[in-house]
């Protein structure tokens, strides 16, 4: 019997080829899409995730007001950390984070690299697995270093470089630093990042001792973990007593932020990776179920059209002797396999596209059929949903009727039935929004495209250099690219328009505010195009420029 219908089910498939393909290219193409969706949901949900302890875990964020406007910061000062755990009895452990690239070298291997300086306790607070090392011994000792597996795959391939040594390079001073440990490298979907790690206690070398207890400056990611017993309510509550004691500036807020919730902090400046927003996960969702009605209804519609072709084939069949529930589960068979054949060509279609929406997402996502095998079940469950709703309105109302009636060809189903318009309205309709929201989309991202930034950043090209940064070494390198025709313009810097910069209270009139800052040299603005509203711009000849002279720039669109 099972045989009898799978042969009539695909004879009458390949008899209706151009609606078939219609509708197994529609629901094909739908299932690629959500499927992708779906994968870039979940992974933007499961940020951070891996923590066992990621219920504790808190980071600590700055708010200030600069001209009127609240900013939200995740730098802090560097005491910050040490003063939490000493003044609340719920601190369990402190992890600070300061983020920076310097040059590292072993025999002929020199990169410029990613590092980090952090805190002994960030292996008992976060769930990254030390590969190698004694994990009492990590991060104690400042001229000790942690390497993460990609970073040791560089530079010594197979090998165990634990015991040798490695040479971390900054503004031409060489520091040699033993390595202890090796890491895993952190995830993608980790908000912590990191390549090499190095005891904080390292930054007393590179910055001196006030630098470790200065309140003045903003530069450090600070993370606490509290007690199992403990609330997060309580340290907060008391963080304004605690505010007053160590800095007494009016108008300082301190808050926590749980781990859990960083990735989705969008408007939290200065993280260690790029933040999301948990409104994005919504809208796609919402597109998602969008694309899968659309695709729904124009399954249902085109199986209702092809029923309505089918009077006389039901009526031979009711006469041959035919029950109700055999003619229900024949048409219903072929929307199943239809759904099905589109299911094995969605996942081929997800496949294929999986590269060229990474690169648009900025992702690394798979399509691994074990560890989202939740997500296949889901999809199997809606295709057999999808099958049984496309076939089961045709079937029941075809079956219902007498021969006679069929034979006669009355007006069952299709034509202009109540259904059939109803259908097709909500198609064009969930179609149309969708179509306009796509406008809507692509004129924002036209618009994010040309706006003005208020800087020129057509043809520039940044080379970074963590080496000597004394002017004669920049001089010179000016000098070798001045000989090239095609170079317009050049500059030194710190940092470049939307990099990384540093942050500082500035005094005036007795208000304290605080300021981020890059240190350029006298043709940055000229290189980079940005036009003074007042004043002049730096210059060679007046001596005090070094010392005294800033310029101020809020760029405007």
């Amino acid at each position: 019997m099972i045989r009898n219908y799978l042969k009539i089910a695909l004879r009458n498939i390949i008899k209706h080829k151009l609606h078939s393909l219609i509708n197994i290219l529609g629901l094909a193409i739908a299932i690629a899409c959500c499927l992708l969706l779906v994968l870039f949901i979940r992974d933007e949900l499961s940020y951070d995730s891996f923590h066992n302890n990621k219920d504790r875990i808190f980071r600590t964020n700055f708010t200030f007001t600069r001209e009127n406007t609240t900013h939200i910061s995740a730098r802090t000062p560097a005491p910050l950390g040490t003063a939490l755990k000493l003044e609340f009895s719920e601190v369990e452990y402190v992890t600070r984070f300061l983020s920076s690239e310097y040059t590292l070298k072993h025999d002929e291997n020199l990169f410029t690299e990613k590092t980090t300086f952090t805190d002994p306790d960030f292996l008992k607070m976060f769930s990254f697995n030390l590969i190698r090392g004694n994990p009492n011994e990590m991060l104690r000792d400042k001229n000790t270093i942690i390497l993460s597996e990609n970073i040791v795959r560089k530079y010594f391939g197979r090998g165990n470089p634990i015991g040798e040594m490695i040479t971390l390079i900054r503004f031409g001073v060489s520091h040699d630093f033993t390595i202890n440990g090796i890491i895993t490298s952190p995830p993608e979907n980790s908000s912590i990042q990191y390549d090499i790690l190095i005891p904080f206690e390292k930054l007393r070398d590179f910055f001196g001792d006030d630098y470790l207890a200065n309140w003045g400056v903003s530069s450090v990611r600070t993370y606490i973990q509290l007690f199992e017993s403990s609330q997060d309510e309580e340290v907060i509550s008391r963080l304004p007593k605690f505010i007053k004691k160590y800095i007494g500036a009016s108008g300082t807020i301190y808050s926590l932020q749980s781990l859990s919730d960083v990735h989705f902090a969008s408007t939290v400046q200065e993280t260690m990776s790029p933040s999301s927003s948990m409104t994005y996960s919504y809208i796609l969702g919402g597109i998602t179920l969008l694309i899968l009605l659309i695709a729904g209804f124009n399954s249902m519609n085109i199986s209702t059209a092809l029923a309505s072709t089918r009077y006389k084939e039901i009526g031979v069949r009711k006469v041959m002797g035919a029950v109700r529930k055999q003619i229900i589960i024949q048409i219903c068979g072929e929307t199943v396999i239809l759904s099905s054949i589109a299911f094995i060509l969605g996942i081929l279609l997800a496949e294929l596209f999986l590269p060229t929406f990474n690169i648009l997402a900025e992702k690394s996502l798979k399509l691994n059929y074990f560890e989202n095998w939740y997500s296949f079940a889901l999809a199997v469950v809606f295709i057999g949903v999808m099958g049984l709703l496309s076939g089961i309105f045709p079937s029941v109302l075809l079956s219902k009727y007498p021969p006679v009636d069929l034979y006669q060809r009355k007006q069952i189903i299709g034509g202009r039935s109540s259904y059939s318009r109803s259908s097709i309205m909500i198609q064009f309709g969930l179609s149309i929004f969708l179509i306009v929201c796509t406008l809507v989309m692509s004129n924002q991202l036209n618009y994010l495209k040309t706006c003005n930034l208020g800087f020129n950043n057509d043809q520039i090209v940044v080379i970074p250099y963590r080496g000597e940064n004394s002017q004669e070494t920049l001089d010179t390198y000016r000098s070798e690219l001045s000989r090239y025709a095609f170079v317009l313009n050049s500059s030194g810097a710190y940092s470049y328009p939307g990099g990384s910069y540093h942050t500082a209270n500035a005094t005036s009139a007795n208000t304290t505010i605080s300021i981020n800052h890059i240190k350029v040299d006298y043709d940055f603005l000229e290189t980079f195009g940005i036009k003074l509203k007042e004043g002049r711009n730096f210059s060679r000849n007046i001596l005090s420029d070094t010392t005294r002279a800033i310029i101020i720039v809020s760029i405007r669109n």
